[in-house]
């Protein structure tokens, strides 16, 4: 039987073509994924050279702050932000979720302020530079002396506490001018973070368990021994006027300072707690600070007559619990505390405003505003601040809100 004879009919004759054409799809999508990888990696290269290009900002940069304009609007009450300087305000206007850098120095002459932001955020009339992605904006003309600063260096920050609402520092050399009689060390800036209710600090601290508990006034200090917050604890007192230099007062250290105002900023009544009761000289010292002596005439070699003050009294039961007249109110001293001021109140302990928590020191609204207007940067008058507690958690200094 004759056997068929099969040709086969293909490009060149070829028998494994005879069973389909062989397909490239896997080397182009090899091709096309590598091609992607390489975009993205140099749109990363260049996004990343675009926000790092330094600028050129005040060397005595005091406060830096990184936040978004949305998170600003959720944070600050319109009539906060209508009251900040036209960089800022313009900064953050809208609800934009692109954070923003602001920035203020502060020299004999005031407030300088500034911004770091995207190119596409920043108004025209108010850009300064702009290298890569950011744009510099500032109100006047720039200062003479600078320090290069890039809007990436804030990454650090949020690495920290990448939940926070906003990150920034705070350089309390340059926040505290201090004069030369009250020259301070030189203190590392301090990072700070805002979370709800809670401002977490990057100083580390460890309170003591027994640390009295702060009274309900305007300013109460439990102060502290330990360098690193009996720093800051100076640094408030320095730039509290209604308290300043009354913090060594009879020499010996107080262990709490109460101050109370009244509705014009000025102090009504100031308590100071000590470890210990009060000696003879040491409440004699104290009412011979408040101008309080014992006064006699005594007559010169000359014949002539003079004044001579002394000690008030050398009974120390005749100086505790009397209430001595003052030309603006009252001086009372007890065993262990000395109270003077226009009125006098009882006050309560304040309970801590967060949990795990050691309460140090507590600033009302009005004390804020005055430590503020000391730093010459009055707020708006209706611009209101919850009490703030300051103290120990979790080894570190932090500030709670009542």
């Amino acid at each position: 039987m004759d056997q068929p004879n099969i040709t086969v009919e293909t490009p060149k004759d070829n028998t494994i073509l005879a069973y389909g054409v062989a397909s490239n799809t896997g080397r182009w999508l090899f091709l096309g994924g590598v091609l992607i990888v390489g975009v993205l990696m140099l749109g990363g290269v260049l996004i990343r050279w675009g926000l790092s290009r330094p600028f050129a900002i005040p060397k005595k940069t005091a406060v830096m702050i990184s936040l978004t304009p949305r998170q600003a609007h959720r944070l600050f009450s319109p009539e906060t932000l209508a009251h900040l300087s036209p960089v800022w305000r313009s900064t953050l206007q809208g609800s934009s979720r692109w954070p923003v850098l602001l920035g203020a120095s502060r020299t004999e002459n005031g407030w300088h302020t500034f911004a770091l932001v995207l190119r596409w955020q920043a108004p025209q009339e108010l850009r300064r530079d702009a290298r890569g992605l950011v744009a510099l904006l500032e109100d006047g003309a720039p200062e003479p002396e600078t320090k290069p600063y890039a809007f990436l260096d804030s990454r650090k920050l949020w690495q920290t506490h990448p939940f926070s609402q906003a990150a920034g520092w705070i350089d309390p050399n340059t926040l505290f001018l201090s004069s030369p009689e009250k020259s301070l060390p030189n203190l590392a800036a301090l990072n700070v973070w805002l979370q709800d209710k809670k401002i977490l600090t990057s100083l580390a601290f460890q309170a003591s368990p027994n640390s009295p508990l702060p009274k309900k006034s305007d300013i109460s200090l439990s102060l502290s021994t330990k360098p690193e917050l009996a720093t800051f604890q100076r640094l408030l007192l320095e730039n509290l006027p209604t308290i300043e230099g009354l913090s060594h007062l009879s020499g010996i250290e107080p262990t709490q300072i109460h101050v109370r105002f009244g509705q014009n900023f000025e102090p009504i009544e100031t308590i100071f707690n000590y470890p210990a009761p009060l000696g003879l000289e040491q409440a004699q010292t104290v009412l011979g600070d408040f101008g309080i002596f014992k006064k006699r005439v005594i007559q010169l070699p000359d014949g002539s007559l003079a004044n001579e003050q002394g000690a008030f009294s050398n009974d120390l039961k005749a100086m505790i619990g009397q209430k001595f007249s003052l030309p603006h109110g009252s001086l009372e001293l007890d065993s262990t505390e000395i109270r003077f001021g226009k009125e006098t109140f009882s006050l309560e302990d304040a309970s801590p405003a967060c949990t795990s928590f050691t309460s140090l020191i507590r600033l009302s609204d009005q004390a804020q505003k005055k430590l503020l207007e000391s730093l010459q940067a009055k707020p708006d008058d209706k611009t209101a601040f919850q009490t703030l507690q300051l103290g120990a958690s979790k080894g570190s200094l932090i500030g709670c809100l009542e």
